[in-house]
């Protein structure tokens, strides 16, 4: 079903509405998880905004699948609020809207990858095996929950006394360990020099506190010196 855009691109008029019911022909769904699609319910028009064709509508329905569990045909359905532009791959010309495949394509996001309206599970069980919940399935590969429990109850009370918590070592540090760290702790000796004038051992590149000279020329006198 095609719906055709030229009265709305010449602006004769100011938008197209597409309220109404659409048979989706089943070569749309038949390589899909979908049995059937039951005819879908469509609120809304088609507008012109900035050189664009904007759909704004709400689309309604229900399609037939199969029971992820019990594998019978079962009824699921969907709601979908659309307000965006078309996309070029609905259109079979510029002027003309393939509004099935437009519907279908925005269905097809919702299809489930499982679901199920069974709740009773104890009648689906064989010779070692039985089909369980997800919340079972959750509790019996948490084999520490209570442990878990009470862990969340002395932390609470930990909390509330305002206890103060250190972290605990992996395993002793080992003397050589130990000593390598502290290695470079180690208290060094400055690089000293022979002063030329007076042969008092003093750091380079300064005045003798001795004799007051640098490379032999009296800076300072000696009084000044101590």
């Amino acid at each position: 079903m095609d719906i055709d855009l030229s009265l709305l691109h010449s602006g004769v008029v100011p938008s197209i509405d597409i309220t109404g019911s659409y048979d989706i022909l089943k070569e749309y769904y038949e390589n899909s998880d979908v049995v059937l699609l039951k005819p879908v319910i469509v609120t809304g028009s088609i507008k012109e905004e900035e050189g664009e064709d904007v759909i704004n509508c709400k689309i309604e329905g229900s399609m037939i699948l199969h029971d992820s569990i019990s594998l019978e045909e079962v009824e699921y359905p969907f709601s979908i609020e659309y307000d965006d532009i078309i996309e070029e791959n609905c259109k079979k010309s510029e002027n003309l809207l393939d509004i099935l495949l437009f519907l279908w394509e925005n269905i097809v996001l919702e299809v489930p990858l499982q679901f199920t309206k069974v709740s009773d599970l104890s009648k689906f069980h064989g010779d070692g095996w039985r089909l369980i919940s997800e919340d079972e399935h959750f509790h019996q590969n948490r084999p520490f929950s209570d442990l878990l429990k009470n862990y969340d109850k002395e932390w609470d009370t930990m909390m509330k006394l305002d206890i103060q918590l250190f972290a605990v070592p992996f395993r002793k540090v080992s003397k050589t360990r130990k000593r390598m760290r502290r290695s470079h702790n180690a208290m060094e000796i400055p690089g000293m020099t022979k002063c030329p004038s007076c042969g008092e051992m003093i750091k380079p590149h300064r005045v003798c506190p001795k004799c007051g000279t640098y490379k032999g020329k009296v800076e300072v006198s000696t009084k000044e010196a101590e």
